[in-house]
């Protein structure tokens, strides 16, 4: 499952993301790659988190579900993130979590 986190800025989703490792089994992360441009989390059973800002260069992304910051305005979400989700084989209520 590909998991992407949104924030207004990068740096949101990347401190939501490594808030979300912590919460993670440290025997379930295989590879966390923590960089001021790039972060993301592979974890062993082959899910992959990624932080990102939410803007137009996140357009072409493709993903099962996404956490989006509460800050982040509705155009955003319906123009940009909704359309990431269209092969997304989870509920409708479950791709979706606001943070």
């Amino acid at each position: 499952m590909n998991v992407l986190v949104f924030g207004n800025t990068y740096e949101i989703a990347r401190m939501h993301l490594l808030s979300m490792v912590d919460d993670m089994k440290y025997g379930d992360i295989q590879k966390i790659h923590n960089s001021m441009n790039e972060t993301y989390v592979e974890l062993k059973n082959g899910d992959t988190y990624q932080a990102l800002s939410a803007s137009d260069s996140a357009r072409g992304y493709k993903c099962d579900k996404v956490y989006i910051n509460t800050e982040i305005g509705s155009d955003i979400v319906d123009r940009i993130i909704k359309p990431m989700l269209v092969m997304s084989k989870l509920p409708e209520e479950e791709q979706i979590v606001v943070y």
